[in-house]
């Protein structure tokens, strides 16, 4: 990879809600991450949306890997996002709702 990810991976408040994005765009890491998930290759996130480089879509791979310790296996992010992603993963849950105070012990 060209260079670290902390060179193409930004947050800022008011841009999509804080969520983790590629410099100078609007795409989320975590629909990167989404269609690394769905087979697709580099090359072909690239091919489907332009304002992307293939550092970009390394850069989101290395974010992963930073993201989790090779001590304990916990993820590394702020407690909104790991609420957020929590939020997502129940709202896909069927009877379950996406009350998350178990998890965050905040209200959502």
């Amino acid at each position: 990879m060209g260079s670290p990810y902390q060179d193409h991976i930004v947050s800022n408040p008011s841009v999509c809600g804080g969520a983790p994005i590629i410099q100078g765009t609007r795409v989320r890491v975590k629909v990167i991450l989404d269609n690394l998930a769905e087979g697709h290759t580099p090359q072909q996130i690239v091919e489907s949306c332009p304002s992307l480089s293939i550092d970009d879509v390394q850069a989101v791979i290395a974010f992963a890997a930073a993201s989790i310790t090779d001590d304990d296996q916990s993820l590394h992010c702020p407690l909104d996002t790991l609420a957020e992603i929590t939020r997502e993963i129940l709202h896909l849950l069927p009877g379950v709702g996406t009350n998350i105070d178990c998890v965050t012990g905040h209200s959502s």
